[in-house]
């Protein structure tokens, strides 16, 4: 049985333009391009077809910290990219 799984992840930051940079980058090499922005979120989604498979990444920039929720699998795959 397969279960769609939610998960947070939040990374501490010192620099947080170059951190912007680095996960732009990331992002987009995991096939994600910036959509929309609601509020202070800024949603990442994949193309149509990928999208239905894959789900969105939302990710909160904080003072010290950014914040990414998406699908288990999404997020594993992030932090180990952005760590």
């Amino acid at each position: 049985m397969f279960f769609n799984r939610t998960k947070t992840l939040e990374i501490s930051v010192s620099k947080p333009k170059v951190f912007a940079q680095k996960v732009e980058e990331t992002l987009a090499e995991m096939g994600y391009s910036l959509t929309e922005t609601v509020d202070d979120i800024a949603v990442y989604q994949r193309s149509q077809l990928r999208r239905l498979f894959s789900g969105d990444i939302y990710v909160q920039k904080q003072d010290k910290a950014v914040v990414f929720v998406s699908r288990a699998a999404n997020i594993r795959r992030l932090e180990k990219r952005l760590q």
